[in-house]
């Protein structure tokens, strides 16, 4: 795909023109100076240019310079060795301007805000791996989500999914519903609510806005809390302050893709309120796939939306944010952002297929205040899923769900050696799914999450620092608290080189569909009107056993049946034979045409089968595979315990340096090790089986004690045991 930025030149071209009418008009100065931005010392041989002429100069030992041009407006273009090439758009004739360049070693190690949480630290120094996409990256891709900012970064696994579907973790394994990565835009949680679910499709997040992503690689709990054991993704937006006016961009190609986005920023003249706003349509013809169990459940419910898949991709984003800066210190601020998106339609992968989502909108206010030492925020995310649907069984998904949360934090110094950070964070989610999602768990499936955490960094020697932290959380439906340590040296043999050795205990809490699933996941037809639900359960605060008794059912479980709804059985299929299996038997139309010629009639044939004894028939246990569909033997039952917070301890040796100030060079190595992992949904719950020898059995010595001739009796027993 392809990009261009269209940008306001009226006045340059009428300049031009003024210029080209008016050769004699007077020659007018631009003048400046050029300083290193790192030190504000000047640089003294730096290539000043305007742009589209021969004119130029060189700056003095001081930094200055001056270049003679006709009146009018100009690009500047400055250029030093070891520094970023800088350009100055619409410079009037008669201007001075001061211009600071930036080193090339400084930009292959930007600061970084999310290794020490709003706190800014250069990326070559930081207790953690972290990668950070730059804004000049960020300008050359079209990209539909923030994902693709990050493809091909190192430790990041992106499975693509579709057009604009897709699941990525860090360091971690992934599936489906992944939740591993924590991920942030300007410090909020920007996940689906109750879902806990990344959808990168459904952020309100332009492209034009994107100032950085930085990617922290490893556990972060000690200082994001819950869900940050492989690593933080935090998209950075820009400020209205520091890029204003108009930008469009436009980007297409195959699959019907069409792309636009817009953004428009404002600032006043005493730069202490800004304003922007942006938006985002994407279209495209998403890729096919036929489900055979979305195929079978169409083919045996013909005129229904199951199987109807719509594969047209279609969203849109809007997003305003509002800046005040009423202090004198610009990076003290008030900052209040609006979003909202909507997937107009999208089909979506999930644990238990795919679901075709229909207007599904996602929404949030978040309002963040930074003075001094402070930082504190407080954010709203909301999800309404609108005419989503399962495809496999038509059930429509509502899901208007809520998070709500606060958080607060200080960064205060402890006499000449430490810097501390402490800080307080509170959630509490709310999911409301009108019971399509947490069906029977509805009333009870709301989460309060709370957390406090301290961080300190000791300066030991020049060289060597000691990084240290401690994160204490509370989760409603946990037994006992989860504490997450941490503990770094970082030792900088010199400048640009630093090497470390760290130590991280993470969790992640189990999220509304660990706990409260509650959902029909599929089905398996028996008979037209009759047939058997696979539901998908989450594990509760209680967990799931087996202790439940019922004498005659094999290893005297208890079981539950479509043919008697809600009503606890036996595990064996004798206590259903006369009054379900008995009556299929006798709907056979073959063996409703056999009986007369052996002088029965189905009442008295119903009489010599029925009744059987509880040792005359067997059965046994069959586990459903969702793989291949069918049922294999059970491997043996066990209760499934209550979920308890994953656990991951995390050992860290690192290395980061720039080599000659150009190469940036990164290696790690990593030991880690996870506790009470938690996986994706699975069969726990085994189905009841007749034996088919057992029942054939039966039926010839019942048949042929009344004087039914073996042949025919064996016969009839093979067609009703198979």
């Amino acid at each position: 795909m392809t990009r261009s930025t269209l940008t306001k030149f009226f006045g340059l071209s009428l300049f031009a023109f003024l210029a080209f009418a008016a050769p004699t008009a007077a020659q007018q100065t631009i003048s400046g100076q050029v300083v290193d931005a790192a030190n504000n010392q000047p640089i003294a041989g730096a290539q000043v240019s305007v742009v589209g002429s021969s004119e130029g100069t060189l700056s003095d030992a001081r930094g200055n310079f001056s270049v003679n041009v006709p009146s009018g407006r100009y690009s500047i273009a400055i250029q030093f060795i070891g520094f970023e090439t800088q350009r100055i758009d619409g410079v009037q004739a008669g201007a001075n301007i001061s211009i600071s360049l930036t080193s090339t070693a400084i930009a292959l190690a930007p600061v970084s805000v999310t290794v020490n949480r709003n706190r800014g630290q250069r990326s070559l120094a930081a207790p953690a791996m972290v990668n950070v996409v730059d804004p000049e990256m960020i300008e050359k891709i079209a990209a539909p989500t923030p994902i693709e900012y990050v493809k091909g970064m190192p430790g990041v696994d992106v499975v693509q999914t579709g057009l604009t579907q897709s699941n990525t973790v860090a360091r971690g394994f992934n599936n489906v519903f992944s939740g591993a990565l924590l991920v942030l835009t300007d410090n909020r949680y920007a996940r689906v609510p109750s879902l806990n679910l990344n959808a990168y499709n459904i952020l309100a997040t332009t492209p034009l806005d994107v100032q950085s992503v930085e990617v922290l690689l490893g556990p972060a709990a000690a200082l994001y809390g819950p869900n940050s054991a492989s690593g933080v993704m935090h998209i950075i937006t820009k400020s209205p302050f520091d890029e204003q006016g108009t930008t469009l961009s436009m980007a297409g190609g195959g699959r019907r893709i069409l792309q636009g986005v817009a953004r428009q920023a404002w600032a006043n003249d005493d730069q202490t309120v800004g304003f922007k706003v942006s938006g985002q349509y994407f279209r495209g013809d998403d890729f096919t796939y036929s489900d055979p169990a979305e195929q079978a459940a169409a083919a045996a419910n013909p005129g229904t939306v199951i199987g109807q898949r719509n594969t047209e991709a279609e969203r849109y984003t809007v997003e305003a944010r509002m800046d005040f800066r009423p202090w004198d210190n610009p990076d003290d601020d008030i900052i209040f952002t609006y979003g909202l998106s909507e997937l107009i339609n999208s089909v979506e992968m999930t644990g238990i297929g795919a679901a075709q989502a229909q207007n599904w909108k996602y929404q949030f206010v978040q309002a963040r205040l930074r003075k001094g030492s402070l930082f504190a925020q407080v954010f709203w995310n909301g999800s309404d899923a609108g005419n989503t649907y399962m495809l496999r069984t038509g059930n429509p998904i509502v899901d208007e769900s809520s998070l709500f949360a606060a958080q607060l934090q200080y960064d205060l110094t402890l006499g000449d050696r430490i810097d501390a950070v402490v800080g307080y964070d509170y959630s509490k989610t709310n999911p409301v799914t009108g019971r399509t999602i947490t069906g029977r768990n509805e009333d009870i499936d709301q989460t309060t999450e709370m957390g406090a955490y301290l961080q300190t960094t000791t300066r030991l020697s020049d060289r060597l620092d000691f990084v240290a932290a401690l994160r204490a959380d509370d989760h409603e439906h946990l037994e006992d608290p989860v504490f997450s340590p941490r503990a770094a040296f970082v030792f900088t043999p010199a400048d640009g080189h630093t090497l470390r050795a760290t130590y991280n205990r993470a969790f992640s809490t189990p999220g509304t569909n660990g706990l409260f699933l509650d959902i029909v996941a599929g089905r398996i037809p028996i008979l037209p009107t009759v047939g058997y639900n696979i539901r998908a359960s989450g594990v509760g605060t209680t967990g799931f056993t087996f202790n439940n008794t019922c004498t005659g059912g094999v290893n005297n479980y208890c079981m539950y049946s479509p043919f008697a709804p809600g009503t606890q059985l036996p595990a064996t299929g004798t206590v259903l034979w006369d009054n379900v299996l008995v009556p299929l038997v006798l709907a056979d139309p073959t063996l409703l045409a056999t009986l007369p010629l052996l002088g029965l009639t189905p009442q008295s044939f119903a009489a010599i089968i029925g009744n059987p004894g509880a040792s005359d028939l067997t059965s046994y246990l069959l586990r459903f595979n969702t793989g291949d569909l069918a049922f294999d033997p059970e491997p043996g039952t066990s209760s499934v315990a209550r979920l308890q917070p994953g656990i991951t301890n995390t050992y860290e040796l690192g290395y980061n340096g720039l080599i000659g100030g150009k190469l940036r060079f990164s290696a790690s190595g990593y030991v880690t090790r996870i506790n009470n992992f938690t996986g994706p949904l699975r069969v726990e719950t085994p189905s009841v089986f007749l034996d088919g020898s057992s029942v054939a059995a039966f039926l010839v010595g019942r048949m042929t004690a009344v004087g039914i001739p073996l042949s025919y009796a064996s016969q009839i027993a093979q067609g009703i045991a198979t």
